[in-house]
């Protein structure tokens, strides 16, 4: 055994410890965390342009959040394209109750379920965290090459 110390976790891994200071972007002049938030409330346009527009284009961690909020918003269009597609298709073959019953049910656990997503993802952004969703992080991380 060594006679060395056990190191102590510093202080900035400490939950109370203030969120480090954002880098910002030379030409705009808006913070990184400021720019990924965008990403997420004005999605998917401020994403789709934050992935052409200079000088983010160039920042992995805006282009990160840019395409994780995509990805996001088109999970959600395609859920609800989804759920209002199983509904007509039950009341074309007659079964409408059932289907608008579990369309019902559904619509709004899912939705819910992906309002605390993007919450946890505006709130990782702000904190200048690049928190990976399930499957569109994965995408998001090597697509941006963070990490």
């Amino acid at each position: 055994m060594s006679d060395s110390p056990i190191p102590q976790p510093s202080s900035a891994a400490s939950s109370d410890s203030p969120a480090p200071q954002p880098s910002t972007a030379a030409s705009s002049g808006l913070p990184n965390n400021v720019a990924s938030i965008l990403c997420y409330i004005i999605a998917p346009i401020v994403g789709i342009v934050f992935l052409v527009v200079e000088p983010f284009k160039t920042i992995p961690f805006v282009r990160f959040h840019a395409i994780q909020s995509i990805g996001l918003c088109v999970v959600g269009i395609v859920t609800m394209i989804g759920l209002s597609i199983f509904g007509i298709v039950g009341t074309i073959l007659h079964i409408g109750l059932l289907t608008s019953l579990i369309s019902f049910l559904l619509w709004p656990l899912i939705m819910i379920g992906l309002f605390i997503l993007w919450l946890v993802a505006v709130i990782k952004a702000w904190n200048n965290q690049c928190y990976k969703l399930p499957i569109i992080g994965q995408y998001a991380e090597k697509m941006s090459r963070v990490g």
